[in-house]
């Protein structure tokens, strides 16, 4: 059974310029700019039959491109419990909506909404028991201001592996005007 979610890719010039801020730093795993994306939703592990249904519901979805653009580096969940180095993204009023109506369909095929608020970011590393001063260091690092338009969003399977993740697109849907 296939592990997913729903995703916006981030495109080669922003993720190469986010991969700029890396810094050594015991206890931090990098993501690959590669694997960079921004979830709308996580699935988890899904029957194949589901997942079917799945595609097929995220076709419906019409929505407006939308705009990345980096805004500060933080740590999730908090800085008393730092499990994620990410990049939080300017207000984007086409991506929450996107968010909604992806949401929307999801529930069409029986997914329950998620409860947490929506807090667009890009993981850039996996922190397992950091060095602080060098996660301070980074925290403090400028991000690239530059914003990336986004076209199409993405449902994508995961594979856990030991050297990390390994996601392979299974559909791809276009991001065009929304109709009325």
């Amino acid at each position: 059974m296939p592990r997913l979610f729903v995703a916006l890719p981030v495109p080669d010039p922003l993720g190469a310029a986010l991969a700029a801020v890396r810094a050594e730093a015991d206890g931090v795993r990098w993501m690959r700019p590669e694997q960079l994306h921004l979830t709308l939703a996580f699935l988890g592990v899904v029957e194949e039959d589901r997942a079917t249904a799945t595609a097929k519901a995220l076709r419906r979805v019409e929505a407006a491109p939308v705009a990345l653009e980096p805004d500060r580096l933080a740590v999730f969940p908090n800085r008393r419990r730092p499990r994620a180095l990410v990049a939080t993204l300017r207000d984007e009023p086409a991506l929450l909506d996107l968010h909604q109506r992806v949401n929307a369909a999801l529930a069409t095929v029986g997914f329950a909404p998620e409860m947490r608020p929506f807090r667009p970011h890009l993981t850039l590393a996996r922190l397992r028991d950091p060095d602080r001063t060098a996660l301070g260091k980074a925290l403090r690092r400028p991000l690239p201001r530059l914003t990336a338009t986004i076209t199409e969003f993405r449902l994508v399977e995961s594979e856990r592996h030991p050297e990390g993740s390994r996601y392979a697109t299974r559909a791809r849907y276009p991001l065009g005007q929304p109709s009325p």
